[in-house]
This record gives C-alpha cells, structure tokens and sequence, in this order.
C-alpha cells in the first residue's frame, strides 16, 4: 500500500505502523510536535520517500523503532533532537538528507542506537549534526558505503549498549566507501564504555581538521584500516 500525501500535515500524536506500506510525501511536510513515527512491529517495513518534500519534528525523534524495518528513499528529515531512534531496527538510508539536534538541549545525535539495531547509510544518503554527532551507537551496527556522506561536530561515536557491562552488545562500524567529515573526532569511543568496539575501514573517507585526531580509539577493540581508505587529521589515529 501506499498513503500519498497532498498538504502539509501536523500531527500532536504518534503514528504507529503496524504494517507494510510506502509513504509518499511527495512535496509536502508532514510536522510532528512533540511525537514521533513508532514502530514495534518485526515483520512491518516502511519506506519513505518525497520530492522536495519531507519530516520536521520536535521535542522528540522523527522516527521512534522498537522492531521493524525503515527504508529511506530521499527527502528531507530534520529534528531540534534526534532523527531516529531505534532498539532493534533495521534501518536503510539510501537517499534523502536527515539533519538532527538543530536545538539547544535534549537528545540531540542525528541518529541514535540502543541494542541490536543494524543501520545502513548508502547510496546518495546524507546525514548531517550542526551541533553533535551524526551517529551514537549505544550498540548495534552501522554500514557506511557508496556515496554516502556524514557531516557534524562529530562523526561516529561507538559506546556498549549496558556501558560497564563489557558482556554487554557491542557497537560496530563497516565502512567501504562514503565520508565523514568531522568539526572533532570523525569516529570515537569512550574508554571502558566502549570495550569491545569494532571498525572495519576498506574504503571511503575521514577527516578531521589539522589540529584533531581523526579516530580516537582509547578503548579495547578491534581497528582496521586498510584498502583504499584515507584518513586524515591532526594526526590520523590516536
């Protein structure tokens, strides 16, 4: 199925999406206030997609994922706090450009993780943090490949789900191809909050300017670097 729409819309209230079905935003926006699009349901996929138009939210995330999975097209998709929030999605954005924490307070990580989420940024997608980091994962995995680009105060940041507890789920980044282009650190942990952590870099970009590292990496894990990867900074890896 698919639900077009043909004005602006404001919505007070979560939408839940219990099923299978493509949103056409078409040009319009649809402004959530203080409420998000939820999703619990495992077998449910919603795609989104728009043409020249797209999502505004505030006081809350655009997308709120429990279970399920959420395909981004193209569009524009922007919050005062977070894009999205997700426990255990999958989560695809391959076009379209999501642009969080444009506020002064709250949850303000353009895309936040809390367990076993699995997040693909791809294709054409851009993800964008004027004010923080594009990407906190709090465990789960991220992939970046293709064209797609990360730009913010900070890139990636890799932390474990139950934070002290190292048996706890891990966070992890693929990256082979695509940029992070980072104001601080373009990917970073915290120490013991992050043992555990893995990167994979094969491809693609990041960097920080001359006077930050790039990757600060003062955590107990696994880091590759190789392929066709660059890395540059004040110094590349710290």
């Amino acid at each position: 199925d698919t639900l077009a729409l043909r004005s602006d819309v404001a919505l007070s209230k979560p939408l839940d999406i219990g099923k299978s079905l493509t949103l056409d935003l078409r040009a319009n926006t649809l402004n959530l206030a203080n409420c998000s699009i939820t999703m619990n349901a495992p077998g449910a996929a919603l795609t989104l997609q728009a043409t020249g138009g797209g999502i505004s939210g505030s006081g809350a995330p655009c997308f709120d994922i429990s279970a399920g999975t959420l395909n981004i097209l193209s569009g524009t998709y922007q919050s005062d706090v977070a894009v999205i929030s997700t426990d255990k999605g999958v989560i695809t954005v391959s076009g379209g450009t999501l642009a969080g924490g444009t506020g002064s307070s709250g949850d303000r990580r353009t895309i936040y993780s809390y367990g076993a989420s699995k997040i693909r940024l791809e294709n054409n997608a851009a993800v964008t943090n004027a004010n923080d980091a594009c990407v906190s994962l709090y465990g789960g995995d991220l992939t970046v490949s293709g064209n797609a680009s990360l730009s913010g105060v900070h890139g990636v940041l890799l932390f474990n789900h139950d934070k002290d507890n190292t048996a706890s789920i891990h966070s992890s980044i693929t990256m082979t191809g695509g940029s992070i282009v980072a104001d601080g650190y373009a990917l970073s942990g915290n120490n013991l909050l992050s043992a555990g952590s893995k990167a994979v870099i094969t491809g693609g970009s990041l960097s920080s300017p001359p006077t930050i590292t790039a990757i600060y990496w003062p955590m107990e894990g696994t880091l590759t670097v190789g392929g066709t990867a660059s890395v540059t900074g004040g110094t590349a890896i710290e």
